[in-house]
C-alpha cells in the first residue's frame, strides 16, 4: 500500500467524520430557527439526534488518526464513540416513535457492543482486528435497522418524509454490508486500506448524511406544522363549543326569568284578587248600611294582601343583597299567629291546619320579621302543593336544646337552645334523588301547576342571611317534615355571632309599649308603602337604631317604661341629629306647649291614616329624605 492510497484512505475517514460532526451541530443549530413550534419531545429528538452525530463524526475523525494517535485513542476510543453516537441515534428515533422497548434495546446494544470491543482487545491476541471490526459493523447495522424499526411504529401519518427517510436509513445499511463482507469473507480487517467497502463506507456516511439531514429537520418541521394545525382546530372547536353553550345558557336564562315573571304574577295576582275582593266589599257597603264587622274584615283582607306583597317584595329584593339583614327580637307567637292568617285563604278546605305551641316558655327568638314572615309562607305553600288530595299541616313551636343531630341540611349552628319550628304535612314526601336540588333555584316538583321554583331557595337565603338552621325528614308514607330553627333571644348566639349587618328597607321605627298599638301603626304604614320596625321600649329602640341605615322616621310613644318618649328623643338625638323623632300621646297636645315650642312634634293618639300620610310627605319624602340620599 502506498502513501498516496494511506492518505486517500484518511481523507475519506476525516471528512466523513468532520460532515457528521458538522451534520450534528447544524441539527440543533436549527431547532431555534426551523422549527417555531416543536413540542418538547421533539426538542429533546432534535437534542439527542444531534449529539449522536457529533459524537460519531468525533468517533471517525479519531480513527482516521490511526497512525498519527496512539492506538488507545484512535482504535478504542474511536470505535467507541462511533458505537455510542449511533446508539444515541437509535435513542432519539425511538423517543421520537415514543418506544419504551426501542429505547432500552438502543442502550443495551450500544453498552454492550462497546464493552465487547474493548474486552476482545485486551483478551485476543490473533485476529483481534478482525473480530473488532466485526463487533463494530455488526452493532451499526443492528442500531440502523432499530432506526428503521422506530420510524415505522411512529404514531404520525405516513408522509413521503417519513418513507425517504426510513429510505435513507436503509440504503445507508449498504456500506456496511459490503465492508463487513471484506472483513468477515476475505479478511481485509484494517479500515484505512483502500478497499471498495471502505470506500462505500466513508462515501456513503457522508453522501446518506446529505440525504437524512435536511429530511429530518423537514420531518420534525412538518410534525410542528402538523400539531400546529391541531391546535388551532382544537381553539376552533372550543370557541364553537363556548359559543354552543353560552346559547344554550341563554335560553335556559330565558326560561327561567319567564318562569320567574310567570311566577311572581301568579301570586301577584291572587294578591290583587283579595284586594279587589275587599274593595268590592267595601264598595257595596256604602249603598247599604253594612255591619261593623263586615267592613273590619274588608280592611284587614286588604291589609294582610298589602302586607304579604311587600313581605314577598321584600325577600326578592333580599335575593340580589350581598350584606346580610338585621336581627332583632321577635315573638314566634305572633309571627305564628300572622301567618294563620295570612294562609287561610291560601289553603284548601280539604287541608286542615293544626298549631301547637308550647305557651310555658318565652317563644322569643332572633330573626328578621318579615323574612321570617316569607320563609314560613314558602314553607307552607311548599307543603299545600305537596297535598294536592288534602291531607293535615301542623305547625309547632317550642324550645329545643340542639346537639347537632339531626345533621343540618341548609346553615351553620354551634349546638344551643333554640326556638324550633316544625311545619309538617301528610304528603307524598321528597324522592331521595330529589332530596339534594329542593333548595336550588328554579327548582319544583310542581312547576306544571304552580310557582316559580323560588320558595326553598328564598327560603335557604333567609337562613344563610339570618344565622338560622334546617333540616328536614320526608317519607312517602308520612309526609315531610321540616324544622326549622332560630336562635333563641337572650341565649348563647347573638347578632354578632350571626354576622347580620343593616336592612336597607325599613323606613320607620315605631316605639310602643302596647303591641296592639304597634301592630295598628305598622300596618298603616304598610299600607302608605313604608316598612316600619317595631320596638317594645326605647332600650330596644336604641338597640335597633344603628342596624337602620335608611331609617327616616322614629315615631314614639310618651309614657313608656325606662326611657319615655322625651328622653328617647334627647337620646337619638346625641346618636343621629338629623333623625326626626315624632311623639305619640294619649293626652292632648295643648300639655305639651314646652315641647312643642322647642320644636317636638306631637300626635295625639289615635293616629289615623291622614296623619301618618302628612308625616310621610312631611319627613319621609321631604328635605330629611333628600338629606338622607332618598329619591324622591
Amino acid at each position: 500500500m502506498d502513501v498516496s492510497s494511506l492518505l486517500d484512505a484518511r481523507t475519506l475517514a476525516i471528512m466523513s467524520g468532520l460532515f457528521r460532526f458538522s451534520a450534528g451541530l447544524i441539527v440543533i443549530a436549527f431547532q431555534s430557527h426551523m422549527i417555531v413550534s416543536a413540542t418538547d419531545r421533539n426538542r429533546k429528538v432534535q437534542n439527542i439526534w444531534g449529539i449522536g452525530n457529533i459524537i460519531i463524526g468525533v468517533g471517525i475523525t479519531l480513527t482516521g488518526l490511526r497512525d498519527v494517535l496512539p492506538d488507545l485513542v484512535s482504535i478504542n476510543i474511536g470505535n467507541t464513540f462511533i458505537i455510542l453516537g449511533a446508539a444515541t441515534t437509535a435513542f432519539a428515533y425511538s423517543v421520537y416513535s415514543d418506544t419504551l422497548f426501542l429505547r432500552k434495546l438502543a442502550i443495551v446494544v450500544g453498552m454492550l457492543s462497546v464493552m465487547l470491543f474493548n474486552l476482545i482487545d485486551f483478551s485476543l491476541t490473533d485476529d483481534r482486528v478482525l473480530v473488532r471490526s466485526s463487533v463494530t459493523l455488526s452493532s451499526l447495522v443492528v442500531l440502523q435497522l432499530m432506526i428503521i424499526m422506530a420510524l415505522l411504529r411512529a404514531q404520525r401519518p405516513k408522509t413521503g418524509l417519513l418513507l425517504f427517510l426510513v429510505f435513507a436509513h436503509a440504503i445507508s445499511i449498504l456500506p456496511f454490508c459490503v465492508r463487513l463482507y471484506e472483513v468477515i469473507v476475505l479478511g481485509y480487517a484494517d479500515a484505512l486500506t483502500p478497499t471498495l467497502g471502505v470506500a462505500a463506507l466513508f462515501l456513503g456516511v457522508s453522501m446518506i448524511g446529505f440525504m437524512i439531514v435536511p429530511t429530518f429537520i423537514l420531518l420534525l418541521k412538518e410534525d410542528s406544522d402538523r400539531n400546529l394545525i391541531t391546535k388551532e382546530r382544537e381553539i376552533v372547536k372550543k370557541e364553537a363549543d363556548v359559543a354552543l353553550t353560552k346559547q344554550r345558557l341563554r335560553a335556559e336564562e330565558s326560561e327561567r326569568i319567564a318562569q320567574l315573571a310567570r311566577g311572581i304574577a301568579h301570586d301577584f295576582n291572587n294578591l290583587l284578587s283579595m284586594i279587589k275582593f275587599g274593595l268590592r266589599q267595601i264598595e257595596d257597603g256604602l249603598d247599604t248600611p253594612a255591619p261593623e264587622k263586615l267592613r273590619k274584615t274588608s280592611f284587614d283582607t286588604i291589609y294582610r294582601s298589602l302586607e304579604q306583597g311587600i313581605t314577598t317584595t321584600t325577600g326578592l329584593m333580599s335575593l340580589g343583597l350581598d350584606q346580610k339583614v338585621v336581627c332583632n327580637k321577635i315573638s314566634i307567637t305572633e309571627a305564628l299567629e300572622d301567618l294563620r292568617y295570612l294562609t287561610s285563604s291560601r289553603l284548601p278546605r280539604s287541608i286542615q291546619q293544626e298549631y301547637s305551641l308550647d305557651t310555658a316558655v318565652d317563644l322569643s327568638a332572633i330573626s328578621n320579621p318579615s323574612l321570617l314572615n316569607m320563609c314560613l309562607m314558602n314553607l307552607v305553600l311548599n307543603a299545600r302543593d305537596a297535598m294536592p288530595n288534602g291531607g293535615t299541616l301542623r305547625i309547632t313551636a317550642r324550645i329545643v336544646d340542639w346537639t347537632g343531630v339531626p345533621p343540618l341540611m341548609v346553615g351553620q349552628l354551634a349546638p344551643n337552645s333554640y326556638v324550633q319550628i316544625d311545619i309538617s304535612d301528610t304528603g307524598s314526601g321528597i324522592p331521595p334523588a330529589q332530596m339534594a336540588q329542593i333548595f336550588d333555584a328554579n327548582f319544583s316538583r310542581t312547576r306544571s301547576r304552580r310557582g316559580m321554583g323560588l320558595g326553598l331557595f328564598m327560603v335557604r337565603q333567609f337562613i344563610e342571611k339570618t344565622g338560622a338552621g334546617l333540616f328536614l325528614r320526608s317519607s312517602p308514607t308520612e309526609g315531610t317534615i321540616v324544622s326549622l330553627l332560630l336562635p333563641c333571644f337572650g341565649g348563647h348566639q347573638d347578632q354578632a355571632e350571626t354576622g347580620v349587618v343593616a336592612d336597607p328597607h325599613v323606613t320607620v321605627l315605631i316605639v310602643d309599649d302596647d303591641a296592639t298599638t304597634r301592630k295598628a301603626v305598622q300596618r298603616l304604614f304598610l299600607e302608605l308603602g313604608e316598612i316600619a320596625a317595631i320596638a317594645a321600649d326605647g332600650t330596644e329602640a336604641l338597640a335597633k337604631l344603628e342596624t337602620l341605615p335608611n331609617l327616616g322616621l322614629v315615631l314614639t310613644d310618651f309614657a313608656m317604661p325606662g326611657l319615655d318618649g322625651m328622653q328617647l328623643r334627647q337620646e337619638i338625638q346625641q346618636r343621629r341629629i338629623d333623625l326626626p323623632v315624632v311623639i305619640m300621646t294619649n293626652t292632648h297636645p295643648d300639655d305639651f306647649t314646652e315641647a312643642m315650642s322647642d320644636g317636638v312634634v306631637i300626635l295625639q293618639k289615635p293616629l289615623g291614616l291622614d296623619a301618618l300620610r302628612k308625616l310621610q310627605s312631611d319627613l319621609l319624602l321631604g328635605p330629611y329624605a333628600e338629606a338622607r340620599g332618598k329619591e324622591v
